[in-house]
């Protein structure tokens, strides 16, 4: 027997929740088309089981050994994924989600870009149509505005499925979006002085704070911002929540050592680790797609410590960044680009201030992601010209 699954992909831990219900019905799985998203089943005895659908590069179908101590056994596979199931649906030894965490984000950013896309559109076809009924013309039709609808509604739907399930995502293992809790970006301990404190030490220039625009794009640049402020008197102090504002305070110079980490999953045994080498926390970003750790320690001597022993390690997380921004900021701006396009058209025969006004945005998205996306790829160019000379 075969059912089709579309989209299942979109909400892996709701697919494997059917594939249980089915299981508990008489329906075990057998097979998976992966792409095509058609499962095949076999008729058996009704039975609780929990199901696993792991995307794993080059596995070849193989789930790892280790799983077969935790009652998981093997169901199918492929080149790149596997399906395991266990009888004990209370199970702790359980395979990562981590793959899907990262597919699913990728996917939502995605799916966002392209409703911000159609939302475009729908306002804009609004707009025209509010306008088109002032003056008394119907350049706009009924089948317009349903048409734009029915695309809105094709950007809507993804979106709102891939959200929910990153929240669902978010909750199954013990990184620090779980058990509901509002991350602090910024560690309590942190906050040396109270804000009535802080505010005369502005006042009195004892505290002064900075403003690096975009300065996770290029994190070595901001590395050497800092410790070249810390040589000078002024310590690093803390973050602001959004991670947009430095803060240091006045201080003997010192030698200060600061990092920042990308990370793709960063999971407390992540920090327990960082801080057990004796790096202190300063921020972490909200934004599992961006996921910005940073850390500091102070030091004596010469040779400043490094936090990864290795220097491969930075120069495959520089690398990554510049892939994904680079790649998101590229299709963000030809989305917008599109769609600023469309509306500059509209706009050019009716009202040359606003063709003036979409021309100029136009201008500035392509400046701001073309800016953003170099300043990432020269990070990495950087890193890889350390990384090189060190060899």
């Amino acid at each position: 027997m075969k059912k089709f699954f579309p989209l299942w992909y979109i909400d892996i831990i709701k697919t494997e929740n059917k594939l249980s219900q089915l299981s508990e019905k008489g329906l075990h799985m057998t097979g998976l088309s992966y792409f095509m998203g058609i499962f095949s089943f076999e008729k058996g005895e009704n039975k609780k089981e929990r199901y696993r659908i792991c995307p794993a590069r080059g596995c070849g179908g193989e789930p790892p050994k280790g799983l077969a101590a935790g009652g998981w056994e093997k169901v199918c596979g492929g080149k790149n994924y596997y399906v395991v199931k266990n009888a004990d649906t209370n199970a702790e030894n359980v395979p990562s989600y981590s793959k899907w965490k990262t597919y699913n984000r990728l996917s939502l950013y995605a799916a966002f870009m392209f409703f911000s896309f159609t939302l475009g559109l729908l306002l804009s076809s609004v707009t025209r149509l509010l306008d088109n009924i002032g003056t008394g013309t119907a350049a706009i039709t009924d089948s317009d505005i349903i048409a734009h609808l029915l695309i809105f509604a094709v950007g809507l739907i993804p979106a709102a499925r891939l959200f929910i399930s990153n929240r669902r995502l978010a909750k199954t293992d013990t990184d620090l979006e779980l058990k509901g809790k509002v991350i602090k970006t910024v560690p309590e301990e942190n906050f040396l002085y109270t804000p009535k404190e802080e505010k005369q030490m502005l006042k009195d220039g004892r505290m002064m704070k900075k403003f690096p625009l975009g300065w996770f794009y290029a994190p070595d640049r901001v590395e050497e911002m800092v410790e070249k402020l810390a040589a000078e008197g002024w310590k690093f102090y803390r973050f602001n929540q959004l991670g947009t504002v430095f803060y240091f305070v006045k201080s003997e110079p010192c030698k200060l050592k600061i990092v920042v980490d990308y990370q793709n999953e960063a999971k407390d045994e992540y920090f327990l680790n960082g801080k057990d080498d004796g790096w202190k926390l300063e921020f972490t970003s909200v934004s599992r797609l961006q996921c910005f750790v940073v850390w500091s320690k102070e030091y004596e001597g010469d040779e400043a410590p490094e936090f990864y022993s290795d220097g491969e390690t930075k120069l495959k997380h520089a690398r990554r960044m510049a892939y994904t921004f680079g790649t998101m900021l590229t299709l963000f701006a030809l989305m917008m680009i599109f769609s600023l396009s469309i509306m500059a058209i509209d706009f050019m025969t009716e009202s040359m201030a606003m063709f003036v006004y979409i021309v100029l945005l136009f201008m500035l998205v392509m400046i701001e992601c073309g800016v953003f996306a170099s300043r990432a790829i020269g990070y990495y160019i950087r890193t890889k010209r350390i990384y090189n000379n060190k060899k």
